[in-house]
């Protein structure tokens, strides 16, 4: 007699599986290659176990635009609840932490960002998450002019000029559009291929980078 086949989810992992193979094929074949069908044969359930979960498609694909903003917004509250008393230190380890994120969630980066959620109706639920994680950064700002570590100007526009300086340096990284110069002598290019860099050499384009628009700020 042929025992039942396990589901191979305990109750209530089968979200989180779902959202993380929507990822998968996101950065591996593009968010139009996305069927609740498809992500339900690489999790290895039923056809319609996903519908238990997500009413659609759309539905699926804006869970997990939201799950990676509140992904975003705990590696945020980690580096945050480390004790410095600079608070120009603090905007550095977001501004890592965000880097890091989209290297190591590219799938999910590019969602977040991508024009499949921007052109479509964002539930609330969406928005506020993505509102709670920009909010750690407008907080951010506010603590390092209460400090006088950056200029008085308008908290949104530093906001907004860090966030496109630190964002831009994670979609390259991503994309694998930027290199590290090795010499003097060496000429940058684009469209290199940045996603075959060490481990080393990534960490020290993001410190280097990133200890530059910070500094660039704070003396601006």
């Amino acid at each position: 007699m042929v025992s039942p086949k396990k589901n191979n989810y305990h109750h209530g992992d089968l979200r989180k599986a779902l959202l993380k193979a929507t990822a998968q094929i996101i950065i591996a074949e593009g968010p139009e290659r996305v069927s609740l069908r498809e992500v339900a044969r690489r999790c290895g359930v039923s056809r319609t176990a996903p519908y238990r979960h997500f009413k659609n498609k759309n539905d699926l694909m804006r869970a997990v635009a939201e799950d990676g903003f509140k992904q975003l917004k705990q590696r945020y509250d980690r580096v945050m609840g480390i004790e410095i008393s600079d608070p120009l230190e603090h905007l550095r380890n977001i501004a890592i932490a965000y880097v890091t994120f989209a290297i190591e969630n590219p799938g999910y980066f590019k969602l977040m960002f991508g024009n499949e959620i921007i052109n479509q109706d964002r539930s609330a639920k969406l928005l506020e998450a993505a509102a709670t994680a920009y909010n750690v950064l407008i907080l951010t700002i506010e603590n390092c002019k209460l400090e006088e570590k950056i200029p008085d100007e308008a908290t949104n526009s530093l906001a907004n000029a860090a966030w496109a300086m630190v964002h831009g340096l994670a979609t390259l990284i991503i994309d694998g559009q930027i290199q590290v110069v090795e010499s003097e002598n060496s000429t940058p290019t684009l469209l290199t291929d940045s996603k075959g860099m060490q481990p080393k050499a990534t960490a020290e384009l993001i410190n280097y980078t990133i200890d530059k628009i910070i500094n660039g700020i704070a003396s601006s």
